[in-house]
Order: C-alpha cells, then sequence, then structure tokens
C-alpha cells in the first residue's frame, strides 16, 4: 500500500510541477558547466523545476545512503556535510519512519488526535507542493548567475565567499563590469583625445603655433596680419639719431621722413610653413622666425627734414686745416696732430648716408665717421707724413716688460725715443750701440750665478753661502740681439730675458719653497716641499781629514736620479766599486745616497771617518727623498 501511495504521489508531483521550462534547463547546463555533476547545479535545477521540499524528502527516503540531495549541494559549495544525527534534526519529526502497518489500527479521527502535525502522506505532500507554487508565483524565476550568488539554503552569499564561486580570483559578474568600465573609459578618453586634435587642427589654419617668435615678437595663436600690425606699429616708432662733429646729436623720426612699413608676404609665409598637423608637439618645440622687414619713406619729406637739420646751416659749417707731427712727451710717441677738419658737410653725401641708414632701420649714425666733412689738404692720413711717424714710432712703440720673479724692468719709447733719429728726406735710424750698455745694467742688477747669497737656515739664522752651478745668469750676447729685433719691429711683449743659467725661482734666495738644506756642520739634512719639510735626517759627509774628499759648500741642483746604482772609482790608491740602491749626484761626483754599510749616521763620524764626499743617507731617509726629488731641485750646502 505503501508502494502505491508512494507512486501515485511521485505522478501527482510532475503533473503540478509540470515539463521544465527552457530557462531553467539553460541555467541547469550553466551550472553544470561551472560544476562537478552531481553537485549544487542539479539541486538548483531541480528547485528551479518547482520541486517541492516533500519530493524532496521522499528523495531522502529513496537515497541509497540515506542522505538527502541537499547534503550533496552542501558540499559542493564547500560546506562540511552534516552528520547523521544533523540529518535527522533536519528532516521532519517520524515523517518517514512510521509505516501504515505499524501504526495502531485506529480511526482516522484517533489519529488526528494523537498526532495533528503527521498527517496523511499524500495530504503532506499536496500541502508542501501547493506552498512551493505559491512561494514560485512571489518569486521571479532566479537566474544562473543569482544561484551562483545562494546558499543551497537559498540565502545570499557574502562577498567574500562571491568572489570564489566562479573558481576565478574575481568574481564573474565584478569581472565583467570592470572590463566594461575600462573599455567606456578608454573609448571617451580616444573620442576627447580625437576631438581635441582636431579641434587644435581647425583653430591653428589661421593663425601661428604655441612657441612661435618672429622678429623677437611672440606669435603663438596669432593671426599673420596681427603680427604685421605689430610690426608696423614698431616701424613708426623709429628714429635715427645723426651725430655730427663735435658729439652733437639731432632726431629724425619716422613721420619727419615718411617712413613705414611694406610687407612682402614675409610673415604669411611664415604662417604657412608650419606643420599644423603636429600642434601637439609644438608645446615642446620653438618656432624662431627673423627677416628684415621691408620699409621705406617718402623721399620729398626725408629730403626736406635733412636740410633742416641744425649741422648743415651755413652758419655752423667751419673750414678745415692742415695736420702736422710732432713729439709726445707725455705718451713717449711721435703723433700727428691732427688736421682741423672744421665742419664744413657734403650735404648730397649726407643724405646719401642717412638713407642708407634708414633703409637699414639702423638707430644711429656719424656723419664724420662716415665721412660726410671736407677734408683738408694735408691730413693726418698724407703718407709721407704717417711714414715719418710711423718709422719713428716702430721703435719709440716698443715696449718690452722684463719679468724679474716679483720685479719688473721696462723699456719703452721714453728710452728708445733717445736712440732714435730722422732727417728730412723721412730717414730713420736707430743708435744699436745704446742696447749693449742697457743689457749689461740687466745683468749686473739680477743676475745670482756663482755670486754670495744669504740664506736663511732650518733655525732661523742666516748664513751667506758662495760657489755652486745654481743661480740666475743672463746671456747678454744673446738677449742684446733679441732685444734689437725686439725694438726694430716695435714689439710690445712680456719679456724673460736670455738666460746661460737659470735657477727654478727668483723667491727665497733664489731656491723657490721646494729645496733642500744640507747643513755640512750640523750633520743634518731637511728636504722642503712648498716650504714644509717633508723629509729630515742625520747624515755622514766627507771626510775633512783629507780636503779633496770634504764635501764642498755651495748651491747646486740635482742632476738626475738613478735606482739601482754601483758608484765607482778609478783612482789610484783610492778606487772602489759600492753598490747603491738611491744615487742622487748634484756636483760632478758628489751626490746623496744610501749607506746601508753604516750602523750610526749625524755627529762628528765625517771628521774621523768621513765618505768620499758624498752623503751618506739612512736607507729610509734615501729612499723618501729620492721618491719626492726631481731635476732641476735645488741643493744648498753649507759649513758655519
Amino acid at each position: 500500500m505503501n508502494d502505491k501511495l508512494e507512486d501515485k504521489v511521485g505522478k501527482e508531483d510532475e503533473a503540478a510541477v509540470g515539463p521544465a521550462s527552457p530557462d531553467a534547463a539553460e541555467n541547469e547546463r550553466i551550472d553544470n558547466e561551472n560544476h562537478a555533476p552531481g553537485g549544487v547545479n542539479e539541486a538548483e535545477g531541480s528547485q528551479d523545476a518547482g520541486d517541492s521540499k516533500a519530493a524532496g524528502t521522499d528523495r531522502e527516503q529513496e537515497s541509497p545512503e540515506g542522505k538527502p540531495e541537499n547534503s550533496d549541494r552542501e558540499q559542493a559549495e564547500g560546506k562540511p556535510e552534516n552528520s547523521d544525527s544533523e540529518q535527522s534534526e533536519e528532516r521532519p519529526e517520524n515523517l518517514d519512519s512510521v509505516q501504515p502497518e505499524e501504526r495502531p489500527e485506529n480511526s482516522d479521527g484517533e489519529q488526528s488526535e494523537e498526532r495533528p502535525e503527521n498527517l496523511d502522506k499524500e495530504q503532506a505532500e499536496v500541502q508542501i507542493r501547493n506552498s512551493d507554487e505559491k512561494q514560485s508565483e512571489e518569486q521571479p524565476e532566479k537566474s544562473a548567475e543569482d544561484l551562483k550568488e545562494q546558499k543551497p539554503g537559498g540565502e545570499k552569499l557574502p562577498e567574500a565567499e562571491l568572489e570564489f564561486v566562479s573558481g576565478d580570483d574575481v568574481p564573474v559578474r565584478k569581472k565583467k563590469r570592470w572590463k566594461l568600465a575600462v573599455g567606456i573609459v578608454f573609448i571617451v578618453l580616444l573620442l576627447a583625445a580625437g576631438g581635441a586634435y582636431g579641434a587644435g587642427i581647425y583653430y591653428f589654419q589661421d593663425k601661428f603655433l604655441p612657441n612661435t617668435t618672429i622678429n623677437g615678437i611672440d606669435a603663438s595663436y596669432a593671426l599673420p596680419e596681427d603680427i604685421e600690425n605689430q610690426i608696423a606699429a614698431g616701424v613708426k616708432k623709429y628714429k635715427i639719431q645723426v651725430e655730427s662733429r663735435g658729439g652733437k646729436k639731432e632726431t629724425l623720426t619716422s613721420d619727419q621722413i615718411g617712413y613705414h612699413y611694406v610687407s612682402k608676404g614675409e610673415v604669411e609665409g611664415f604662417k604657412e610653413s608650419q606643420n599644423l598637423y603636429k600642434w601637439p608637439f609644438s608645446f615642446w618645440d620653438d618656432f624662431n622666425y627673423t627677416f628684415e622687414s621691408s620699409t621705406a619713406y617718402e623721399e620729398e619729406a626725408f629730403n626736406q627734414a635733412v636740410e633742416n637739420l641744425e649741422c648743415l646751416q651755413p652758419e655752423n659749417m667751419e673750414e678745415p686745416s692742415d695736420a702736422y707731427m710732432e713729439f709726445d712727451t707725455k705718451d713717449s710717441e711721435y703723433v700727428i696732430v691732427p688736421e682741423e677738419q672744421g665742419a664744413k658737410l657734403d650735404t648730397d653725401k649726407v643724405k646719401q648716408v642717412i638713407g642708407e641708414a634708414v633703409t637699414k632701420s639702423e638707430d644711429g649714425i656719424s656723419l664724420e665717421k662716415k665721412e660726410c666733412y671736407l677734408k683738408p689738404a694735408v691730413t693726418s692720413g698724407d703718407k709721407s707724413l704717417n711714414r715719418l711717424v710711423t718709422k719713428l714710432n716702430k721703435y719709440c712703440h716698443t715696449r718690452i716688460e722684463y719679468v724679474f720673479g716679483e720685479n719688473r724692468e721696462v723699456l719703452d719709447g721714453a728710452t728708445i725715443n733717445s736712440w732714435v733719429s730722422y732727417d728730412d728726406k723721412g730717414n730713420v735710424t736707430l743708435d744699436e750701440e745704446q742696447i749693449p750698455i742697457f743689457v749689461q745694467g740687466l745683468a749686473e742688477k739680477y743676475d745670482t750665478y756663482d755670486k754670495p747669497r744669504e740664506f736663511k737656515t732650518n733655525d732661523g739664522s742666516y748664513v751667506t753661502v758662495s760657489g755652486g752651478s745654481y743661480g740666475w745668469m743672463i746671456d747678454q750676447e744673446m738677449e742684446v740681439q733679441e732685444l734689437t729685433a725686439l725694438i726694430q719691429s716695435g714689439a710690445q711683449t712680456e719679456r724673460y730675458a736670455a738666460f746661460a743659467q737659470t735657477a727654478l725661482s727668483w723667491e727665497n734666495s733664489d731656491l723657490g719653497w721646494d729645496y733642500i738644506e744640507i747643513d755640512l756642520t750640523k750633520q743634518h739634512i731637511w728636504m722642503y716641499i712648498g716650504g714644509e719639510v717633508a723629509v729630515e735626517s742625520d747624515f755622514v759627509s766627507g771626510d775633512i781629514r783629507s780636503g779633496d774628499k770634504a764635501t764642498p759648500e755651495g748651491t747646486y741642483t740635482l742632476y738626475y736620479k738613478k735606482s739601482p746604482d754601483v758608484l765607482k772609482s778609478d783612482k789610484p790608491g783610492d778606487s772602489y766599486q759600492t753598490p747603491v740602491t738611491f744615487w742622487m749626484p748634484f756636483n760632478g761626483g758628489v751626490g746623496m745616497h744610501d749607506a746601508t754599510w753604516r750602523g750610526s749616521f749625524g755627529g762628528s763620524i765625517y771628521t774621523y771617518d768621513g765618505s768620499h764626499g758624498c752623503i751618506n743617507l739612512p736607507y729610509d731617509a734615501a729612499s723618501q727623498i729620492y721618491n719626492l726629488i726631481y731635476d732641476g731641485f735645488p741643493i744648498i750646502c753649507f759649513y758655519r
């Protein structure tokens, strides 16, 4: 009987629900693609087809495992399966377990009184089905997208769960909306850019591009005719100053001479040359155009204005006078006393040169520079007069400034003028016997070679040192020859004399600030670099018991340096070969070197066990000096 009752209920369910709608079938297909078979979509398809809760209950009874299909839906949603006890709590109480055979044989009325909640199974199915149909009418059919966003019980999925329903990192619905928004924005921007570009082309059809200048005028966004108007306005402001002899200036304005701008289409040409299709790039570019604007003046008005200048009035035009030559003791040279130009102007030439200046838009002109004045018969440009002055001043214009350290000696026209003479034919003679006398005076004053020099020692005391090979010495013969040539050429120059012997400096007794001080009495050496002690050490000098071995005093320079080397002597009775690491000769065979065979230095060793004349140094001191010294390095040796 139960089997018949269940079959009857099943058929009535199908009749009540009817065939599945196309939308429900489509939703079921979409869900089957997104989920595994038997999962959430099958349960949701059954829900859209109008299955009642009771039918679902029957399926729970018919399931071989005794589990409702809703349990499968919950597993597909990622939820844990409920235990058997939990499923029992969700089922209608005793709806399945009570069978008609097991019921007490009571009348229908008695059963209703005993269990009002447990109706006849057929009645329960009908009641639940009616409830589902009513709910289906009240709620519109849900799309597959909405079903994806629901839990199995019909509740809306939270946003966090929604993001994983589609299987992607971004919800399907949100991803579609995001792509749509990006597409819309891109299209809007593209249309806006295209519109702006087209608007720019239209705007700049008759205007200059940004960053355009024409003859210094900012033409950006301007019409060509506007620029021409500005140029014309500038031309109307034109005026020219006419300077006459004596520096007097008069002004001619554009109104006085009828001066105006004449357009030849240059500005329009500049506009046409611009590529308006590239207008967006003009904001980062510069367009600088220049041209000589064409102008003109009215000849009649111009002539009248020029003739009215004060410098052209008869009372202001003085006759010129001739030029002549004389010696100027103040400037130590021969000069031409210029002719008196007067103020007599050539009126026609004045008009010509002013007209040329106006045509070139010049703002000023000197009538004297344009040679508009009548000239005297003998002028400062007279050839014979100028030849004589030139010959004389070829000597007198000579200016030789000799440099001797901080000292200067100047030879110029003040002295040379007394060495030259001329005759009435214009012949000029230089007395060359005066030149050697002048050079000899320089040598006596500035030569230091082989002369005693006063030297300030390390302890602040002064000693006078004579001898040696160091110092300044002018080559007088060579200097006379070179100076004669300079005077004859009229040279103006700064000069260092021709020297037969040179030092490194004119300061600090010619030593400068890089030098070596060797105190032969104290047997101590100091090396200075830039005026500061860089190395110092005791040493052993030549043995003073033998006169030919004692280290000589004097001022010298380093010949060269070598590392290593072998010191040799073939002198009978005193021959030797001594290898050294550092060899620095400065006076013939006398030099500085390391002496590793010595155990001590300084003191009075040189009086009883001195060297052959060299400066014997400890290895470290010799190494340091060797690394700092260079060819020509000054070395001063002295006894106290």
